[in-house]
């Protein structure tokens, strides 16, 4: 996913990306170079991770690679996950999800009623009975379901998790390293800070829970790459680094995605 764990965090602050195309059409679909014969028709695709894009053909949707040939054909009824350490969750015909690898087979057998995750740093979280919890890639539960709300994926060696109405952070073993204090989900920990949410404002902390930025943006900040973060202020977007400092002011309107040096 280009870097895997960076390719997550992006996604976890934009809409997966939809198209509408007529069959003449050579467009670039998510990274799909050409259209081939097997790929005209599609009419919608997802975000292309690990060299397969998820698209949708006659009401299907299937797994083409950069050269728009099918290497799983259309056979899911919903649109399906992106590929994520080499394995994607999809919803089979009788509305169970389970994860498949890029040959098309359930590595995880379809047995939750809930979408999943993806997988980051050898777990997904996954719901079993109204709770969640982590699985790992044989699909067994190695955090046990409890958290009343989707948690968050593992970055950094941490995920963010609910309980008791306020957020905090877990490790592996899911023992909490920063209790929860936090109002709404946090973002994730990139660069060692994550974006927070205390006293109505955001700001970033790091890993002992400290605030190295104070609570001062209305909405919720991008995640630091290249050692700055995507914030808005007055309706637009600019970035900062990790001082708190502008390095460029707020100047679209539009997500402009991490910052590139």
């Amino acid at each position: 996913m280009i870097n895997i764990k960076l390719t997550i965090l992006f996604l976890s602050l934009i809409i997966i990306l939809c198209a509408n195309i007529s069959n003449a059409e050579q467009v670039e679909l998510g990274g799909i170079k050409n259209i081939k014969p097997s790929t005209q028709g599609i009419t919608a695709y997802g975000y292309t991770s690990e060299g397969l894009t998820p698209v949708e053909k006659a009401g299907r949707w299937g797994y083409v690679d950069q050269d728009g040939i099918f290497i799983i054909k259309p056979k899911y009824i919903e649109e399906p996950c992106y590929f994520s350490e080499a394995l994607a969750a999809v919803k089979d015909l009788n509305n169970k999800w389970g994860f498949i690898d890029k040959t098309g087979n359930f590595v995880i057998k379809p047995t939750f009623n809930l979408q999943p995750g993806n997988f980051s740093e050898g777990l997904a979280y996954a719901e079993n009975n109204g709770r969640w919890g982590f699985i790992n890639k044989q699909g067994k539960f190695v955090i046990n379901p409890q958290y009343n709300d989707t948690p968050g994926i593992f970055t950094e060696g941490l995920a963010a998790v609910e309980r008791g109405g306020k957020w905090g952070f877990i490790d592996h073993n899911g023992k909490f390293v920063i209790n929860p204090q936090f109002d709404i989900k946090p973002g994730y920990f990139s660069e060692g800070l994550a974006g927070v949410y205390k006293n109505n404002r955001w700001g970033f902390i790091d890993k002992s829970a400290k605030f190295v930025i104070n609570p001062r943006f209305i909405e919720q900040p991008g995640y630091f790459y290249n050692g700055a973060a995507t914030v808005k202020e007055f309706g637009k977007w600019g970035y900062i680094n990790k001082d708190g400092n502008y390095i460029k002011r707020p100047y679209t309107f539009i997500y402009p995605g991490p910052y590139q040096k």
